[in-house]
């Protein structure tokens, strides 16, 4: 018999895109599935809509938090209240942002079952439609694809473990055990401190591109890109200035420098090897990113503008590295977010 599995959906301020997020997770060809929705002190009209959605759909349950306890990140704490009403033998976290096709529960967790897989998660095809979305989050996604490698966090001999809150799928037995949100209340991070305690548990974990079963659009304006990846990027170097200065490094020799040598180059004497050297490395880069936007689902048109790109990138990371080294945290949803204690 199919095991039963609760969708938990987090909203705060969601009132743009919950909607079509209920929607495509109300059209899933699963049978055994509960829906609930945990309104986090929403100030738009969120609550609206998903009291009007609970009137329509039996399936939805609904839940509304009124404070946040010390100690706690927003969204974990939502998360927790959600999975304290479920009922599932499976628990499915995703964002109210996403849209998932009608078959992605179903062979997701026929997947998991088959493969002995005990917590999976899938990093949603983008969607990006104004300019700097097209721009700024195929070269994130890039640097994060440099960062986490699949096959490294898939192979249960490694260490390195890794999720993406969008969309976690895991045995209910399995977050119990390593205590669920509530050993990583304070964490920005859940979905990463949740894949790597459940793999160090002894817990098989699987991540992988979603290939068509989940979108989302993240963002929707240069302000939200900006304060949304400022609020994880240095979170996602574990904190390291080492690993901060490498991708640093990395943005600089690779992107930066050979278009500077090259603009300069306009207006001064430079030698012509140098200039060479500049411009086969961009050359080089421009074919590699090409290749790699195509493979993880983006439009490849604004691939010869990454060197503007890596230039915002850049300075994105150091500013989160600052705010969060600095304790300052980042504003987001009206809400300032930083680790705790």
């Amino acid at each position: 018999m199919p095991p039963s599995i609760s969708i938990i959906v987090p909203a705060r301020n969601e009132e743009r895109t919950l909607g079509r997020c209920l929607d495509s997770l109300l059209a899933q060809d699963y049978g055994d599935f509960e829906l609930i929705v945990v309104d986090d002190q929403s100030t738009d009209h969120t609550a609206d809509l998903i009291t009007r959605r609970t009137t329509q759909d039996s399936r939805i349950r609904s839940l509304r938090i009124t404070s946040l306890p010390a100690g706690w990140t927003g969204k974990n704490y939502a998360l927790a209240c959600g999975v304290c009403e479920a009922h599932g033998a499976w628990l499915l976290f995703t964002d109210a942002d996403t849209w998932h096709a009608p078959h992605a529960l179903r062979e997701n967790l026929s997947f998991a079952q088959h493969h002995h897989i005990s917590i999976l998660s899938m990093s949603p095809d983008q969607e990006c439609v104004s300019a700097w979305e097209k721009l700024l989050q195929p070269t994130i996604f890039e640097t994060l694809n440099y960062w986490f490698s699949y096959r490294r966090i898939n192979d249960p001999r490694d260490e390195q473990a890794a999720g993406n809150g969008q969309y976690i799928m895991i045995r209910r037995s399995l977050y119990d055990t390593i205590g669920g949100h509530e050993s990583i209340k304070g964490c920005i991070l859940e979905d990463v401190e949740l894949a790597r305690r459940a793999k160090h548990t002894g817990g098989t974990l699987w991540f992988a591109p979603a290939q068509g079963k989940v979108r989302v659009r993240m963002y929707h304006t240069l302000t939200e890109i900006w304060n949304g990846w400022a609020k994880n990027l240095y979170l996602l170097q574990d904190r390291s200035t080492w690993r901060l200065l490498r991708t640093s490094a990395r943005t600089i020799l690779l992107d930066i420098a050979p278009t500077a040598i090259l603009m300069f180059g306009t207006w001064h004497s430079i030698h012509t090897a140098l200039l060479a050297i500049a411009g086969i490395t961009l050359i080089a880069r421009w074919r590699n990113l090409r290749q790699r936007w195509q493979e993880l689902g983006f439009d490849t048109q604004y691939a010869l503008f990454h060197p503007i790109g890596s230039g915002i990138f850049l300075g994105l990371l150091w500013y989160s590295a600052i705010r969060h080294k600095g304790g300052f945290g980042i504003a987001w949803k009206g809400r300032l977010c930083k680790e705790l204690p």
